[in-house]
């Protein structure tokens, strides 16, 4: 509870930006609670990426050259070919990790 009280106190929007991870479209009209959820659920996710070394995503997913950094985003052909993602196995109950050696298209089969 204290380290999500610490986030909250130490996020600000000019912080987002520089995690690239500031997105408008996080607002939502009316509920400040679900607006506050999905602002802080990125730089998380920042940390989540940068703290295992994985390469930072893209807008549009794809990359390409006139495409931006998200921090809140895995690189796409790395998630591809690794199954990294930001949802653990649990919540979706498959069993192993990232390094079990299956794929995102092994496990849809």
């Amino acid at each position: 509870m204290l380290r999500y009280l610490v986030m909250v106190a130490a996020y600000s929007e000019a912080a987002a930006r520089a995690l690239h991870c500031w997105f408008s479209v996080d607002r939502v009209a009316r509920d400040a609670e679900t607006t506050a959820w999905k602002r802080l659920a990125r730089p998380r996710q920042v940390q989540w990426r940068e703290v295992r070394g994985y390469p930072i995503g893209a807008h549009p997913h794809a990359g390409g050259d006139h495409s931006k950094p998200v921090g809140s985003r895995l690189a796409l052909k790395f998630a591809m070919e690794t199954g990294a993602n930001f949802v653990s196995f649990l919540a979706i109950g498959v069993d192993g990790d990232p390094g079990s050696g299956l794929t995102w298209s092994s496990r849809a089969h």
